[in-house]
């Protein structure tokens, strides 16, 4: 939707680290919503570079960032993002039908 934006994969780290001037924010975890594809192997590589990108975060041991969840996957692609380590998943269109 052109109402929902996020940020760039180059932005995440320096936005996280922008974070710790204020001591009620903790970045629990990292949220993506992939393009609306069927294209396994396009979905593959967006969620093992949102698993990485999670992975980086947590390496820097931010005290404000321990980044422990990864919400990623919706009803069409929920599989994918499970087993590339999503730990959050939307389900919609799967509980109306």
């Amino acid at each position: 939707s052109p109402n929902k934006a996020g940020l760039d994969e180059s932005k995440v780290i320096p936005f996280i680290k922008s974070l710790s001037k204020y001591e009620n924010i903790e970045v629990v975890g990292l949220m993506a919503i992939a393009k609306l594809t069927f294209d396994e192997d396009l979905l593959n590589s967006y969620y093992e570079t949102m698993k990485e990108l999670q992975e980086e975060v947590q390496a820097l041991k931010l005290p404000h960032a321990p980044c422990t969840e990864l919400s990623m996957g919706m009803s069409n692609d929920y599989k994918l993002a499970v087993k590339n380590g999503a730990t959050m998943i939307r389900i919609g269109t799967l509980l109306s039908r």
